[in-house]
C-alpha cells in the first residue's frame, strides 16, 4: 500500500469516529451497490448456464446417434440407386422401342421391294391364263407365286381384295370411273393393281375403276 492510500484510509477512519452515522450509511449504500450487481449479474448467469446446459445436450446426443451421419449417407446413396434404376428402367423401354421401330422399317422395305416382283408374277400368270394349265413352265410360276404369297402372309402382309367392295381412299386410288347398270355406286369394278397392308397398316394402296 502507498503512503497516499495509507493518509486516504487514516482519513476516512478520522471522518468515521467523527460521523458514525454518516460511515453507516456510507456502508449501507455500498451493500445495496452490491446487491443490485449480483441481481444484474444473476440472469446474465443464468443464461450462461442453459447454454452450456444446451451444448452439454447437443453433445450427449451426437454421442447417443453416433451412426446419424452414416445413416444419412446411406439415405443419400439409395435414393441415387433408385433414380439411376428409374433412368435405366426408361432408357431400357426406349431402346427396345427404337429397335422394334428399326426392325419393322427394315421389314417394310424389305417386302416394298418384292412386291413389284410379284407384280410381275401375276401378269406372267394373267397372260398365260388361256394356255395350258399343265405346262410345267406355268406350272413353275404358279407354285413360285404362291409361296411368295404365303411367305409375306407368315409376316403380317395380306394382299387387299378389293373386287366388288366400296371405293375407300384410305386403301384405293381410282385410275378410272365408269358408269355401270350393273355396279352400286363406288363400286370397284377392276383391279390394275392389288394393294397391301402389312400388320393392319397400309404399305401400299390399290390402283381400280370405280363405277358410278
Amino acid at each position: 500500500m502507498t503512503d497516499e492510500m495509507k493518509q486516504q484510509a487514516q482519513k476516512a477512519e478520522a471522518e468515521a469516529e467523527k460521523n458514525p452515522e454518516m460511515a453507516a450509511e456510507g456502508t449501507a449504500e455500498k451493500s445495496a451497490q452490491e446487491a443490485e450487481t449480483v441481481k444484474a449479474e444473476a440472469p446474465e448467469k443464468e443464461q450462461c448456464e442453459e447454454t452450456k446446459a444446451e451444448e452439454k445436450q447437443a453433445e450427449e446426443a451426437e454421442v447417443k446417434d453416433p451412426l446419424k451421419e452414416v445413416n444419412d449417407k446411406l439415405e443419400q446413396t439409395k435414393d441415387q440407386l433408385l433414380r439411376l434404376m428409374a433412368e435405366f428402367d426408361n432408357y431400357r423401354k426406349r431402346t427396345t422401342k427404337e429397335k422394334d421401330q428399326s426392325f419393322e422399317r427394315g421389314e417394310r422395305c424389305v417386302v416394298e421391294a418384292i412386291l413389284p416382283i410379284i407384280d410381275n408374277f401375276e401378269r406372267a400368270i394373267a397372260a398365260n391364263k388361256d394356255q395350258d394349265q399343265n405346262d410345267p413352265f406355268f406350272e413353275g410360276i404358279q407354285m413360285t407365286y404362291d409361296e411368295l404369297i404365303k411367305a409375306l402372309s407368315k409376316i403380317g402382309v395380306q394382299q387387299l381384295d378389293d373386287l366388288g367392295k366400296t371405293f375407300d381412299p384410305a386403301f384405293h386410288e381410282a385410275m378410272q370411273r365408269v358408269e355401270d347398270e350393273n355396279a352400286g355406286d363406288d363400286e370397284i369394278v377392276a383391279v390394275f393393281r392389288k394393294g397391301y397392308v402389312m400388320n393392319g397398316t397400309l404399305l401400299r394402296a390399290s390402283l381400280v375403276k370405280v363405277a358410278n
